[in-house]
């Protein structure tokens, strides 16, 4: 499945969510209309719950502080997908991909639309990841360093 069409659906699903939340409220009273329109930014992404549960990375892209959270598609036996946030702003950006031995390759979204740029990277020995980002117009690589958080062990 390609990044784009992964994103439709994802962006379809949310929007339904969405969508049946602000009926809801405007069922029950608790906003107007304009309200929605001055608090709602278009192509703003909020954080998926159903990716909390996926490896958490930490590091940098570029110098900017990120953390991943990047888990296998249920549906592609390759296929990886996920979120990053950027921790200077709380931006979440959309990424889907394949992975292939120790290589991942992935497209990003900020808006859950458009690709914003791709990814090219290396899963180490020592769980991480290496490599760069690009943006879609070819400009400024970064490369980017993640180390897998380790997971809390259960009480």
């Amino acid at each position: 499945m390609t990044m784009a069409v992964s994103l439709t659906m994802w962006r379809t699903r949310r929007a339904a969510v969405v969508c049946g939340a602000l009926c809801t409220l405007c069922l029950l009273g608790a906003f107007s209309g304009a309200a929605v329109a001055q608090e709602v930014k278009p192509g703003t992404l909020a954080p998926d719950p159903e990716f909390a549960q996926f490896p958490r990375y930490t590091g940098l892209i570029g110098s900017r502080k990120v953390e991943l959270l990047l888990g296998p598609k249920t549906d592609e036996p390759e296929g990886m997908h996920g979120e990053y946030h950027l921790l200077d702003t709380g931006e979440v950006i959309l990424v889907a991909g394949d992975r292939d031995g120790n290589t991942l390759e992935l497209e990003e979204s900020d808006d859950g639309t458009r690709i914003t740029g791709q990814w090219v990277a290396q899963f180490s020995s020592i769980d991480g990841l290496t490599g760069d980002r690009t943006p879609t117009d070819g400009s400024d690589p970064q490369p980017l360093t993640l180390h897998l958080v380790p997971r809390a062990a259960p009480n």
